[in-house]
């Protein structure tokens, strides 16, 4: 997140650095983006950076939470057009924002932000369930689900919303790793949706 510096100075120069960023992590993949590039990009010294952010990701992580603003005009409806089924929801969910953040360049700020998950081994809970369900919609104990329909426990269901969630972010990165179409990657969204869904409802313990 930005440091109070960053605030300070005047709305041109934070717009400045904004789009120099912008174009940095969608025209290259997050590991290519350094403190560097985009400070040479945003006309800035190094020492200035540092004055505003600490570190590539956290730039990243504004950048994003920016985007995810918009979730809370779009998230509750996708929720009901979902049948208010968490499973069929996250799918939906990415679909959107795949459609929403990935441009016709070779990397797009969704992919990068899940890569940036994955190198620093945070899981989808912070990408889906902490910022979705439960800032967007509130959380399910409030009785938008119930966890018989699934045959499982809340714990169980947790476990396999995880399991969906981390499948689904894979496929979006090795999708654009290798220049798969979007029909092929939502085609796999899809399939996997309805494995795990079913596997849950018809587990047996």
């Amino acid at each position: 997140m930005p440091k109070d510096m960053f605030y300070k100075i005047s709305k041109e120069k934070q717009n400045t650095f904004i789009s120099a960023a912008k174009i940095e992590f969608t025209t290259k993949s997050y590991s290519d983006v350094s403190i560097l590039s985009i400070s040479k990009l945003a006309g800035i010294s190094r020492g200035s950076f540092y004055n505003y952010f600490d570190t590539v990701g956290d730039v990243l992580e504004f950048l994003v939470g920016i985007l995810k603003t918009e979730r809370k005009s779009y998230a509750p409806g996708l929720f009901e057009k979902s049948g208010n089924d968490l499973f069929e929801f996250a799918k939906n969910l990415i679909k959107y924002d795949y459609d929403t953040f990935t441009s016709e360049s070779n990397y797009s700020l969704l992919n990068n932000y899940l890569q940036y998950l994955s190198v620093t081994n945070k899981s989808f809970k912070v990408y889906f369930v902490d910022n979705i369900i439960e800032s967007v919609i509130g959380t399910p104990e409030v009785g938008l689900i119930d966890f018989n329909n699934y045959n499982s426990s809340k714990d169980e269901f947790y476990t396999a919303l995880e399991l969906l969630g981390n499948s689904l972010t894979t496929i979006i990165i090795r999708g654009r790793q290798h220049n798969q179409s979007k029909e092929e990657i939502f085609n796999k969204l899809d399939f996997t949706v309805n494995l795990i869904k079913t596997g849950l409802q018809h587990y047996t313990k």
